[in-house]
């Protein structure tokens, strides 16, 4: 997982008492995305599809499957939403 985040500020002395501050922050600069390539139960339903005589009857407890890779197996096809998309983000701030 690679995400950047930038933030930068300027504050500007407008007089003695009076100033303000500018920021600008950027989240996931870069955009990249985060694919998955397993779903964390060992199995991706997205890269197989389980088949076989007992497979998911819910009446076997030992079944039999087999994993056969769908066409696109290998492709990264699920992009993980934990990273939002890039996001920019703006403040003004004026102090007295």
């Amino acid at each position: 997982m690679e995400q950047i985040d930038l933030g930068v500020s300027r504050r500007f002395a407008l007089t003695e008492r009076h100033s303000t501050l500018c920021q600008a922050q950027a989240f996931n600069l870069l955009h990249h995305a985060d694919y998955y390539v397993q779903n964390g139960n060992g199995v991706d339903a997205v890269q197989y599809a389980p088949t076989g005589p007992t497979c998911g009857d819910g009446q076997t407890l030992k079944q039999t499957c087999y994993l056969i890779p769908h066409s696109g197996f290998g492709t990264l096809q699920a992009i993980s939403a934990l990273n939002g998309p890039r996001v920019f983000q703006f403040a003004f701030k004026y102090s007295f």
